[in-house]
């Protein structure tokens, strides 16, 4: 079984998208800029570091070979709020 769903993000912390799986697709759905950063655990608030993703070029990403513990995140560049939707096999977390 996979999933499809629609997250809001927001600069405050990083949002919890993909867990427990080998692979991944990520699409924002406002204007971004959103950042997506695959680890093993939450990386903090102080980290801004990841792939951006924005309207005007690259919107989406797909994560493959994930290792085992690996998780997808995102969070907002800015304060403000932006919409992805995840894609994976399983379950939401």
């Amino acid at each position: 079984m996979s999933y499809t769903k629609n997250y809001s993000i927001t600069q405050a912390g990083w949002t919890l998208l993909v867990t427990g799986q080998t692979t991944g697709f990520v699409q924002l759905i406002s204007d971004g800029p959103v950042l997506i950063q695959v680890a093993q655990s939450d990386p903090g608030t102080g980290s801004f570091d990841g792939v951006e993703l924005h309207a005007e070029g690259l919107n989406e990403v797909t994560m493959e070979a994930m290792e085992a513990g690996d998780k997808i995140y995102a969070r907002c560049r800015h304060n403000e709020t932006n919409t992805v939707v995840a894609l994976a096999p399983g379950t939401a977390p």
